[in-house]
């Protein structure tokens, strides 16, 4: 068993944890925005910065991403510091300058004593905080359909290689390779990414798409894209994708009674 200091506190971890997973497991806070247990850390955020150290540093110290910096014998990690509040300060004020009236990053700036941004707000703001959660589930799935364009002010959320956003018409372009499976509406924190499940199917992304009904109980399962995808993804039958979990599970159970029930009868 591996250990090291969190808080003045000496705790125990398993090798290969980060410094993030560390503390959640000893119920120690530490604020994120960019992390999700689903996907690889990123620490893109910087919000969940904390202070490491050893006693044979003589005072020294480095600032790093909890998410990503993996925990060590004898390192010393302290969560909560003047510098360390000044930085996430920082991070969020500049999160209330691109998106000031969005209920998340008000509550977020709620939480840090910030009722508004120091800085001045974005011309035009929309709900983006540009966390990156939606491009990496849609990497994670294996769609690729979206993607981080433009820089500075500018920069936004839409599919590869579409036109700067001064070139773009009003509104989100249309991602071309999107399989309407709603992975990155579903993760974003914000809302900003909006979809329409209606009568004639599903609208996201500027596109269009039908929706895929169990075969046996009728349940919306996703769109004929998402399952192709999935199957060829997985190597797995196109058949095994067109019943919900529900309907998969009691053929199963059904399918094993029938064995149990054959077995003591022979």
């Amino acid at each position: 068993m591996h250990s090291m200091q969190l808080n003045g506190r000496l705790v125990n971890f398993e090798a290969g944890q980060t410094l993030l997973e560390v503390a959640r497991a000893n119920e120690v806070p530490i604020p994120t925005l960019c992390h999700h247990p689903g996907l690889e850390s990123h620490g893109g955020c910087r919000l969940c910065v904390v202070e490491v150290t050893r006693a044979e540093w003589d005072g020294w110290w480095r600032m790093v991403s909890a998410c990503e910096f993996p925990a060590a014998d004898d390192l010393i990690v302290a969560t909560e510091s003047e510098r360390l509040s000044r930085t996430r300060r920082n991070v969020v004020d500049l999160l209330l300058a691109r998106c000031p009236e969005t209920p998340f990053t008000v509550a977020l700036g709620r939480d840090f004593g910030l009722a508004k941004s120091s800085l001045a707000p974005r011309a035009e703001p929309d709900d983006c905080i540009l966390c990156g959660l939606c491009v990496r589930v849609c990497a994670a799935v294996g769609a690729h359909a979206i993607a981080g364009a433009d820089r500075g002010v500018h920069k936004q959320v839409g599919p590869p290689y579409a036109p700067p956003s001064f070139e773009r018409p009003p509104g989100l372009a249309p991602a071309g390779d999107c399989i309407g499976c709603l992975c990155c509406a579903e993760i974003c924190p914000t809302g900003h990414i909006r979809y329409e499940n209606n009568a004639q199917g599903r609208e996201i992304w500027g596109r269009s798409f039908r929706v895929v009904e169990c075969a046996s109980c009728g349940a919306p399962l996703g769109t004929p894209e998402q399952l192709d995808h999935f199957a060829a993804r997985s190597g797995l039958s196109r058949d095994y994708f067109e019943r919900c979990d529900a309907c998969s599970k009691l053929d199963t159970a059904r399918a094993f009674d029938q064995q149990v029930m054959g077995e003591g009868t022979s």
